[in-house]
């Protein structure tokens, strides 16, 4: 494909301003000039040129051609179409050179967000990791407390009943009183809600934006 635009040169004209309006000065007498101020704009020339391009991106080739007002418009566009059908070698050219670049921008692109999503996984299972680990070794504490805890009341139910007699009572309560004090967390439950690293990667994994 090749694209084709005409275009309309500007001239850079002084202008007056009569009544209201702006007259080219080259229109108006000496008198007429002299009784008002004047002003330069760009105003169509009457001169065209004709502008072929290539619209692919990556490339940029173009031509112009004049066209003269008494000029003979069929043999400038026989000119025309001559000049065109031997560029069209240039343009696939550049084509070929800009569609091979953008093939290796993309390439380099996509190794990019292959490196990125590397780095992004291997840091989603360093993460995983050290927060199960975490996790974990807090399920392990509350399980020492837990069992430190059914320990140290059994021990002390066994003292209460060695206690005398008329102390015992009272002195079961008080163990009672305690024991719903220092109530452990249930660590099935815990267990229940804890997360392999395996499972914590693979919710952090579906979160995370996709490249």
């Amino acid at each position: 494909m090749i694209g084709l635009t005409l275009i309309e040169d500007s001239e850079e004209t002084e202008m007056a301003y009569v009544k209201g309006d702006y007259v080219p000065v080259a229109t108006l007498s000496t008198r007429q000039i002299a009784s008002t101020w004047t002003t330069h704009k760009d105003l169509p020339s009457g001169r065209f040129r004709l502008r072929a391009y290539s619209p692919y991106g990556g490339t940029n080739w173009q031509k112009e051609w004049s066209v003269n007002k008494d000029q003979d418009l069929e043999k400038l566009a026989k000119r025309v179409a001559g000049d065109l059908k031997r560029a069209t070698v240039e343009i696939a050219e550049q084509y070929a050179i800009a569609a091979e670049k953008c093939r290796r921008e993309e390439q380099k692109w996509q190794e990019q967000l292959d490196r990125m999503r590397i780095a992004e996984d291997e840091k989603l299972r360093s993460e995983s990791l050290s927060k199960s680990t975490e996790a974990l070794e807090h399920l392990i504490a509350d399980w020492g407390k837990a069992k430190a805890i059914e320990r140290f009341f059994g021990e002390l139910a066994q003292q209460v009943e060695l206690a005398p007699e008329h102390d015992r009572e009272h002195l079961r309560g008080r163990v009672e009183a305690a024991r719903a004090l220092m109530k452990a967390r249930d660590v099935l439950e815990i267990l229940k809600g804890w997360q392999t690293p395996e499972e914590l990667y693979e919710a952090k994994k579906k979160a995370k934006p996709k490249y």
